[in-house]
């Protein structure tokens, strides 16, 4: 009964994000999020799953000290994108969001890539799209749609992205 009073309680306006710094214990109580993390192997879980859990190294690599929520707004890019800087090089996380028909050439600096559409339908294409995709039309016209999301591999430049909605694009090396 009194665990909530131990907790940094934060409640996060819609798209609104939040910076977790590695090895500070956190959870969900409520409502739906998109969490992004470095490429790591080290997760520790420690409560309220089924998964393993180690105590012990948990206690060991855990950050048990007060601190302050250190919450992110979005910064717009352009039109149509807004980017949450993170304080951190290895991602990087942004929203594309259109209520209108978009016609949008997204740069994407040779990397990987990540679009979640959560809302609407848009359509992806570039010369010789080579993508890794759920819900896919043909090789050069990817569409998704809610709840869809597409992996666009690494060495492209750009992707043109049409359509209405949101999607969420997560990348590496700070370039969203």
């Amino acid at each position: 009964i009194l665990a909530p009073i131990l907790f940094n309680l934060v409640c996060l306006k819609p798209f609104q994000a939040l910076f977790i710094p590695p090895r500070l214990i956190h959870s969900y109580l409520e409502g739906s999020g998109a969490e992004i993390m470095a490429n790591s192997d080290s997760v520790l879980r420690c409560a309220l799953t089924h998964k393993h859990r180690d105590i012990d190294l948990l206690m060991q690599t855990a950050l048990i000290a007060p601190s302050s929520p250190h919450l992110i707004d979005p910064v717009r890019l352009n039109k149509w994108e807004f980017a949450y800087p993170a304080p951190v090089r290895e991602f990087a996380f942004a929203v594309i969001e259109s209520d209108e028909s978009l016609v949008y050439d997204m740069p994407l600096h040779g990397n990987p890539h990540i679009l979640f559409c959560l809302d609407g339908c848009f359509f992806l294409t570039e010369k010789a799209l080579e993508a890794t995709t759920h819900n896919s039309n043909e090789n050069d016209n990817i569409s998704i749609q809610k709840g869809g999301s597409v992996f666009l591999t690494p060495g492209k430049q750009f992707i043109r992205i049409r359509g209405k909605g949101t999607i969420l694009h997560a990348t590496v090396s700070g370039q969203a």
